[in-house]
């Protein structure tokens, strides 16, 4: 099946609903779907996620601009489309309080006095984060931490991305203003409070 055709052609074969056009773009995001999902998990289902993709294009048809070929612009709104069915899957069955602060260790350091530094570090992270946040502000620190997409944060806690962006900043002033207390340098905390950014 030869698809050599320019930005527009695709554009008005596929508003006219082409079945010719349909089924060309339907394979290549299949095959596109099918390499970049290999060996990544969830990922069991790919005619379903190139499915989800091919409605996703045809869905935003009017917001392609022509900056690239027709077929790399899809390829990457099918893409986008897949990580995101992925990832939301993957943190379906996620209650945020089953939620725990992730194990952390101290990364390897040639100095053991920097490894013991590192270490009271995280003792005093872990610390702040249990007594000096509220409930809703462990939550979402524990959430985020935890690698959970913002957009399922906002779902569980049953508010909108302005007032989470609100708590997110209000946990994090206080986590800062907890290490500064405990003697730790600035440095030292955006280096402790890095992975909850």
């Amino acid at each position: 099946m030869t698809t050599n055709w320019t930005n527009e052609e695709w554009l008005a074969q596929l508003r006219a609903g082409e079945p010719r056009a349909l089924e060309a773009l339907r394979v290549r995001l299949l095959r596109a779907l099918s390499s970049a999902m290999t060996g990544r998990p969830g990922a069991n289902d790919v005619e379903d996620l190139t499915q989800d993709g091919l409605l996703k294009v045809l869905d935003r048809l009017d917001s392609f601009r022509g900056d690239s070929r027709f077929l790399t612009w899809a390829t990457s709104v099918a893409l986008r489309q897949a990580f995101t069915t992925l990832r939301k899957s993957h943190w379906k069955d996620t209650s945020l309080e089953s939620l725990e602060l992730p194990p952390r260790s101290a990364p390897e350091s040639e100095r053991p006095d920097a490894r013991v530094e590192q270490t009271d570090l995280l003792d005093a992270l872990r610390q702040a984060i249990d007594t000096h946040l509220t409930d809703r502000q462990r939550t979402l620190i524990l959430a985020e931490l935890s690698g959970m997409p913002s957009a399922r944060i906002v779902e569980e806690l049953n508010t909108n991305p302005n007032a989470l962006y609100k708590l997110y900043h209000d946990a994090r002033k206080k986590l800062r203003e907890a290490l500064l207390a405990r003697g730790f340098s600035e440095e030292d905390v955006r280096a402790a409070t890095a992975g909850a950014s």
